[in-house]
Formats: structure tokens, C-alpha cells, sequence
């Protein structure tokens, strides 16, 4: 989460010299993070809490913290004269990417023998 509080908050200017532009290249990266960050997440959690409770109740935690992160960044994004720019559509696609990761873990922990977490 260090390397994504960078990556959302220090003025990074590479130029387009290149002539090389990936379409929703932002939009991408903020799913990308998330859904990693909370993928990531949810394998800690289950490794901590799987002989405690069923998976919902950590991976709702875990979602909620996420979320209030993302938006703290888009807020001071705002706020910081780091270059950026605050947008919803960044939050949206942080939301999105965890709903992903969310729901890919809710499948795996089911699903897949080695990942069961019981409910």
C-alpha cells in the first residue's frame, strides 16, 4: 500500500514522447491496485481468521478500510500540490477493482479444496 500511496500521490511526469498511449491507463491502474491490494488482503485475512469466523465478516472489513483509503487519496489528491487531480471515476474504479477481488475471493475460498474457509 506504500508503493500505491506513491504511485497516487507523488508528481510523476514521464512525458509522451513516445507517441505510445494506453487507452484508460489511470482507470486501469487504480482497478489494478485495488483489486490486487484487497486479493492480497483477503489471503492474509484467511490465514488469520480462517478457525474464527466465516470469510464475510474480515473481507467486509477489509473492503471498507479500502474504500475509506481510496478516497482519502482522491481527497488529497485534491488538496496537495502534487500535479494531481482528484476524480470520481478514480474512486469508482478503486470501488470496482475491490468488488472484483472481492468477489474472485468469495469463489476461490469456496471453491478450491487448498483455499476452503469455512462459513
Amino acid at each position: 500500500m506504500a508503493a500505491v500511496t506513491a504511485a497516487c500521490l507523488l508528481p510523476l511526469d514521464f512525458g509522451s514522447d513516445s507517441g505510445f498511449e494506453i487507452p484508460y491507463a489511470d482507470k486501469i491502474s487504480h482497478f489494478a491496485f485495488y483489486g490486487v491490494g484487497m486479493f492480497l488482503g483477503g489471503l492474509a485475512a484467511r490465514e488469520r481468521y480462517k478457525n474464527r469466523t466465516g470469510p464475510s465478516k474480515p473481507l467486509a472489513l477489509l473492503f471498507a478500510m479500502l474504500l475509506v483509503y481510496g478516497l482519502l487519496i482522491e481527497g488529497l489528491q485534491a488538496v496537495l500540490p502534487t500535479g494531481r487531480s482528484a476524480e470520481w471515476l478514480d474512486a469508482g474504479a478503486n470501488a470496482l477493482g475491490l468488488i472484483v477481488a472481492v468477489a474472485s475471493l468469495k469463489w476461490l475460498f469456496h471453491e478450491t479444496e487448498f483455499l476452503k474457509w469455512r462459513d
